[in-house]
C-alpha cells in the first residue's frame, strides 16, 4: 500500500493526493464507487446499454479505414467548393510576428478557412469593430490542418491573424481563406 502512496505523491501535488483511495481488496470497493456504477463483469450492477458488449462497457476492436479518419481539405467539400480550386498561401512566419490578412465581407457571407503550422500559434479573427468571431485560442496543429466556417452577421473588413507564439523558431504556415454567398 505504501508503495503505491510514494509512486503517486511524485505524481501529483499534495491537494490532490488526499482525494484518492486504494482498495486493496474487492470488499473495500463499495466504500467510495457505488456497485451501480460499476459494470457486470467486474462484480457491480451496471450494465452499458450502447456498448458492443453491455457487461464490461467495451466495444469490439476492429481495424480502422481509411474512411475512419480525417483528411485535410474535408471543410471545402462540405461547402461544394472543389478543393482543387483553392489556392493555398505557403508562409514562413518569423518568431513573434504574424500573418494578417484583411478581408471586405458582406452580410450573409461564410468564411471558410484551412491552416496549418507547425508551431504554437493564436488566431484572432474579428470585425472592423474589434468583435471576435471566433474564441481567441492558442493552439498547434501538427498533423491535421484546422478548418472551418464562420458566418458573417454584418458588412465591414474582417482580420483574420495568426500570430506565432515561438520566442525563436519560424513557423511554416499553409493557410486558405474563402468568402462564399
Amino acid at each position: 500500500m505504501s508503495y503505491y502512496s510514494e509512486i503517486i505523491s511524485l505524481i501529483l501535488p499534495a491537494k490532490v493526493i488526499n482525494r484518492i483511495h486504494i482498495a486493496v481488496q474487492h470488499s473495500d470497493i463499495p466504500k467510495w464507487i457505488s456497485n451501480d456504477s460499476i459494470p457486470v463483469a467486474y462484480g457491480g450492477l451496471k450494465i452499458i446499454k450502447n456498448a458492443e458488449v453491455p457487461e464490461t462497457g467495451c466495444n469490439i476492436q476492429k481495424e480502422l479505414g481509411n474512411d475512419d479518419f480525417r483528411k485535410d481539405g474535408a471543410i471545402w467539400g462540405k461547402y461544394g467548393i472543389d478543393q482543387k480550386t483553392v489556392n493555398y498561401e505557403n508562409c514562413l512566419i518569423t518568431a513573434g510576428d504574424s500573418y494578417l490578412q484583411i478581408l471586405e465581407a458582406k452580410k450573409g457571407q461564410t468564411l471558410i478557412f484551412e491552416y496549418f503550422a507547425n508551431r504554437n500559434f493564436e488566431i484572432i479573427v474579428e470585425d472592423e469593430k474589434g468583435n471576435y468571431l471566433l474564441p481567441r485560442f492558442k493552439m498547434c496543429s501538427p498533423l491535421l490542418a484546422e478548418e472551418g466556417a464562420v458566418l458573417i452577421k454584418e458588412n465591414g473588413k474582417l482580420n483574420f491573424e495568426l500570430r506565432n507564439l515561438s520566442r525563436m523558431m519560424k513557423m511554416k504556415l499553409r493557410i486558405a481563406l474563402r468568402l462564399i454567398n
